[in-house]
């Protein structure tokens, strides 16, 4: 199943993507733009995932939890734009899991 996301983050992220795997199920994904243009990679990842199917499995089904954050939001820091990033990733998954949030950094230099 990594595998089969892996090849979808490649697929969807374009060649100006930076991609990663974190450790266990979690990836890291950086993307020039917007934070609009992040929110609809974003998307078309969560629906990939969606449509995945497990061959062993078919009954059972694959979502995706994302989080955004922008870099200028955590001053181009590594660490605290990862950080805003994973925060927003457990929101997600504490609001109901298979849904995409902006960090609340990222939020707040938007205006949102």
């Amino acid at each position: 199943m990594l595998c089969s996301i892996a090849d979808l983050i490649r697929h969807s992220v374009g060649p100006a993507a930076q991609t990663g795997r974190l450790g266990g199920d979690e990836f890291a994904i950086a993307l020039p733009g917007t934070q609009a243009d992040a929110e609809i990679v974003a998307e078309r990842l969560r629906r990939g995932v969606q449509a995945l199917s497990l061959t062993q499995a078919p009954e059972l089904r694959c979502s995706v939890s994302i989080g955004l954050a922008e870099a200028t939001a955590a001053e181009h820091n590594l660490r605290a734009w990862i950080e805003a990033a994973d925060r927003a990733l457990y929101r997600a998954k504490r609001e109901g899991r298979n849904r995409t949030l902006c960090s609340a950094e990222s939020r707040a230099a938007t205006g949102e």
